[in-house]
């Protein structure tokens, strides 16, 4: 019985690393959205201008942060009943390999509910799909809007 709980961790743990690499290939390959034009370094989303908000690496980074972007969303169970105004801001540190080491509300809703759902959906996404080597730089401490429509 231990050894076909073992097994079954195993294969679950295989899958979770499969979908992980699969993501980060889309992402490698273009696929999925590409939000965020310039922008503050570091805080992923979308922008306009010069002042808006985005991954502020251009280019691959922009594509992971899409690939992370899409799996939180897979992953969001938005409490019933939200308004359409609401918005809060997260800040999400990771580890190599797309481990999340911290979740932190950086600016709330004033939803509780909204802000802890919007928190839960990025430690339900973990691991997220990140990219390896130096990249992983351009990923590393992200910050995430959340509005009841999308991550931004």
């Amino acid at each position: 019985a231990a050894k076909k709980q073992a097994e079954a961790e195993a294969a679950a743990a295989a899958k979770k690393q499969a979908e992980a690499e699969a993501a980060a290939a889309a992402a490698r390959s273009g696929a999925g959205s590409q939000q965020g034009t310039g922008g503050q370094s570091g805080t992923a989303g979308a922008g306009t201008g010069s002042r808006g908000t985005g991954s502020g690496s251009g280019g691959n980074g922009d594509r992971y942060v899409a690939a992370i972007r899409a799996k939180i969303q897979r992953n969001w169970q938005r409490p019933p009943g939200v308004g359409a105004g609401l918005s809060c801001e997260l800040r999400v540190k990771l580890f190599p390999g797309g481990r999340v080491a911290s979740v932190s509300i950086v600016r709330g809703s004033g939803n509780d509910a909204f802000d802890r759902s919007a928190e839960s959906a990025v430690f339900r996404a973990d691991p997220l799909p990140v990219p390896r080597g130096s990249e992983f730089d351009l990923v590393r401490d992200l910050r995430l809007i959340f509005t009841p429509d999308e991550i931004r």
